[in-house]
């Protein structure tokens, strides 16, 4: 679930990518992705942590997102270490296998484009209500707390919706306390192994901070 998490933070350093799906994803096809140039769709930007060329039509990197490490993959394309790329579109995909590689990643971001960038990634912290404009914000009061590994679960109500998220493991939050979030990236149909729980669905974001108080619910 580390790698889930991990790329939901990469909303943090662009447009958010899509959310990744519980069910394995199949093994790697033939690359017809476009240049970050031609392709269309949201474009984020991340840090490389690490390069691999093997496989003959996509190029894997390992990204910083944010603090947090995500595995991303896209067509061939030269990058070293250090740099910051765009990323554009894209889908994640849990349990992917990829042949040439040998290998199968826990999570992974399949882009449609990327390109080496001279902007550096930028990463907001939620806020309160009344701050500046920024990054959207969910606010509710905690209903229920989960712990799993290093990740803290918790059942929110939202304006009298429940809403699930999860989220960086977090020990000074309880039940009744009030919390806000980004939004976050959407997991439908997602099983906790840890948990044993499923959850329809489920929201990973990047950081779950304590809030003084809750906005106004819309009318």
């Amino acid at each position: 679930m580390r790698a889930l998490l991990a790329l939901s933070l990469l909303t943090a350093c662009g447009e958010p990518p899509v959310a990744p799906q519980a069910q394995p994803a199949p093994a790697e096809p033939a690359a017809k992705s476009a240049p970050a140039s031609e392709a269309t769709g949201p474009v984020r930007v991340a840090k490389v942590l690490e390069v691999i060329q093997e496989a003959p039509d996509y190029t894997y990197a390992r990204m910083d997102a944010c603090g947090q490490e995500a595995w991303v993959a896209g067509p061939k394309v030269s990058m070293e270490v250090g740099q910051a790329v765009e990323m554009v579109g894209g889908q994640g995909m849990a349990g992917f296998e990829s042949a040439a590689l040998n290998r199968t990643f826990d999570a992974l971001l399949m882009v449609d484009g990327w390109r080496l960038s001279n902007t550096e990634p930028v990463c907001e912290a939620a806020g309160q209500p009344g701050d500046a404009p920024g990054e959207p914000l969910r606010f509710g009061s905690v209903k229920q707390i989960l712990g799993a590994s290093s990740y803290t679960f918790l059942e929110l109500d939202v304006c009298g919706e429940t809403v699930w998220i999860a989220g960086p493991e977090r020990k000074d939050i309880e039940v009744g306390g009030l919390v806000a979030t980004p939004l976050g990236m959407e997991n439908r149909e997602f099983y906790s192994k840890s948990l044993n729980m499923k959850f329809d669905p489920i929201y990973f974001v990047n950081t779950i901070k304590k809030a003084k108080a809750l906005p106004p619910c819309p009318p």
